[in-house]
């Protein structure tokens, strides 16, 4: 529900506001100040609308409140509200905006346009893999976000040397569709393609091939080097000895991913720490993310705007960078408690 609102034609407008303030909801929703030409300045989220706004608009601001939420005040000319069904959706509403409006006084998380995911249609009977800039709710899953394709790229290739898990689209296409595919395709000729479109692979096969391929995304590489020595043995038995080269060069490749892995932790929980330095309004974020037992990646970021306090940051910054995360652990460990830390938990759960 959408809250009208009136520009103020006093000279004395934040007395205007308190006023107008006073005959808020008391739900839970969204509320947005602006300044005299109608721009957003900042958009918050409440459980109570009226008592959030209130604490804003007092007649002597509390000195608490740092300085830049001091300087927002002193341009305040107007609010809107959106009234929401639950915290949850203040939230999420909340998210949204800030990441569209990109107001002045709100932290925001910059965009990377070099962000790429890896999208494997798990709900069809012959899944696809292929590499995306955006995720979307359609029943895919989806690992990410990567820094740059070219070193995706170098991984999935890796990948198919060791699981042979790629397949041409039209076969995928036609198999999904319960069409017989009557000819191997041109990359089946070249090795681009495992033989899924004229039957060398079947469907449990590709399956099967492609869960390892998952596996290895989620961090857990244990299996990959066991069947990567496997196949460099055979390979070496064989005296195709080009080809155990090859293995040992892969070999060499995926065991040097691990190198960051150093940090260990017994309990094997899959845990983000999330750290904020904040420097003259400014904050730096850092999240360390342990998977099973181990560092498997640490990602620094700076956040554009500026900000008082720490509670804030993490507030703001978490539902923007779970929002795009495909991977969101048991744990997530924080030195500082946001106010609404019940509503981050219950909305994180849910996702």
């Amino acid at each position: 529900m959408q809250y009208d609102r009136g520009m103020s034609q006093k000279s004395d407008p934040l007395s205007d506001l308190r006023n107008r303030v006073l005959k808020a909801p008391t739900d839970p929703g969204v509320y947005r100040f602006l300044n005299h030409k109608g721009d957003v300045l900042y958009i918050g989220k409440a459980k109570n609308i009226r008592n959030r706004l209130k604490s804003y608009l007092k007649k002597d601001p509390d000195k608490s409140l740092g300085p830049w939420k001091l300087s927002l005040i002193t341009h305040i000319a107007d609010f809107d509200i959106t009234v929401t069904a639950s915290e949850i959706e203040a939230l999420i509403l909340e998210t949204n905006l800030i990441k569209e409006l990109k107001p002045k006084y709100n932290v925001l998380m910059k965009d990377d346009k070099n962000y790429v995911y890896v999208r494997i249609t798990v709900h069809n009977e012959y899944p696809s893999l292929e590499i995306v800039r955006k995720l979307e709710d359609d029943g895919a899953k989806y690992f990410g976000p990567y820094l740059t394709k070219y070193n995706l790229n170098r991984v999935l290739d890796t990948l198919h040397e060791i699981f042979h898990f790629r397949a041409c689209s039209a076969s995928i296409d036609a198999l999904n569709r319960g069409k017989t595919v009557e000819r191997a395709c041109m990359e089946s000729q070249i090795g681009q393609c495992n033989g899924l479109c004229d039957g060398k692979v079947g469907k449990e096969a590709y399956r099967s091939s492609l869960e390892e391929v998952i596996r290895f995304l989620k961090g857990d590489h244990k299996n990959t080097i066991l069947t990567l020595k496997k196949q460099m043995e055979n390979a070496a038995a064989e005296k195709k000895f080009e080809r155990a080269a090859k293995l040992r060069d892969t070999l060499v490749y995926i065991q040097s991913l691990q190198e960051q892995q150093i940090v260990a932790d017994t309990s094997g929980a899959n845990t983000d720490a999330i750290g904020i330095a904040l420097h003259s309004g400014k904050a730096q974020v850092v999240v360390l993310r342990e998977r099973g037992g181990k560092i498997i990646d640490e990602r620094s970021f700076a956040l554009a705007g500026e900000a008082d306090d720490a509670r804030d940051v993490l507030s703001q910054m978490i539902p923007q960078y779970y929002s795009a995360e495909t991977d969101i652990p048991d744990l997530i460990l924080i030195d500082n408690t946001p106010e609404d830390l019940n509503v981050l938990e219950h909305w994180l759960s849910e996702k």
